[in-house]
């Protein structure tokens, strides 16, 4: 009789044990659940906050041209206004290296717009970091994880119609050119930060297409919020189709590089 109760208690104390790890599983599995729900949900917040972002610079460069008549940046009398605090641009309407006196003005635009009293953080307006950029420095930080903004001008700038070879930084500037997806213009860039004109990843392609839609039509080659798969080594996966029209809604990961039209 010993032994048979012995053999009972076993059993059930092996029954109990299998029941606990079934249970230690199942927590388990729903804490991974959560853990990947909550980064999806931090990840749709990021988007809603850079919206917001780009908005207010937005707000603010109209404010600056409609108080100047100038971009932040290629303003011709900055240092008049502001004298001993910043460079003057060359008001050629393109946001890019000045030829008159070397400066480079979408370092400039930033300091520029702050000197105005039209953004809160300050920015040296001076190169610093790879490629003359550093995010927090000279240019915003996003509020995308590692991300930053940048101003371009896109000629010579080829994106959306075959990539520029990463290792070589003037290919980026090497005419001819095609713009971005053929249109040419001053351009805000969120892309991954410090990565100069290298076009780093910034938004996984659901985000890009929230943020476009959100601001813009919802398609990457038109209006005025643009897409592209980030411009570096084996980058894809963020617009396909035929004329990259689409945003590739099934794809997780974060390659898209994206741009915001300035009038």
């Amino acid at each position: 009789m010993c032994k048979r109760e012995n053999s009972n208690n076993l059993s059930s104390s092996s029954a109990f044990t299998l029941i606990e790890i079934s249970m230690v599983l199942i927590v388990v599995g729903l804490l991974i659940s959560g853990i990947v729900i909550a980064k999806d949900i931090i990840k749709h917040a990021e988007s809603r906050t850079a919206i917001h972002q780009v908005n207010k610079y937005l707000v603010a460069i109209n404010s600056f041209q409609m108080r100047y008549d100038a971009l932040p940046g290629d303003f011709r009398e900055a240092e008049q206004y502001w004298p001993g605090e910043t460079y003057n641009g060359n008001g050629n309407n393109k946001v890019h290296i000045n030829s008159t006196n070397g400066k480079n003005e979408p370092i400039l635009f930033w300091k520029h717009l702050n000197l105005a009293g039209l953004i809160p953080n300050s920015y040296t307006g001076e190169p610093s970091g790879p490629f003359g950029l550093e995010t927090g420095v000279n240019i915003p930080m996003g509020t995308i994880e590692s991300t930053a903004w940048n101003v371009i001008y896109t000629e010579n700038i080829s994106l959306g119609g075959g990539a520029p070879d990463p290792g070589d930084p003037a290919s980026f500037f090497a005419a001819p050119s095609d713009g971005i997806y053929g249109r040419v213009n001053n351009v805000l860039e969120l892309s991954s930060d410090n990565t100069g004109p290298l076009k780093g990843a910034a938004v996984r392609p659901v985000d890009a297409h929230m943020i476009d839609k959100k601001i813009d039509d919802g398609i990457s080659v038109t209006g005025n919020v643009f897409s592209t798969n980030a411009t570096v080594v084996g980058s894809s996966g963020c617009v396909g189709g035929v004329d990259l029209s689409g945003y590739l809604l099934t794809n997780n990961t974060v390659v898209c590089a994206m741009y915001f039209w300035l009038d």
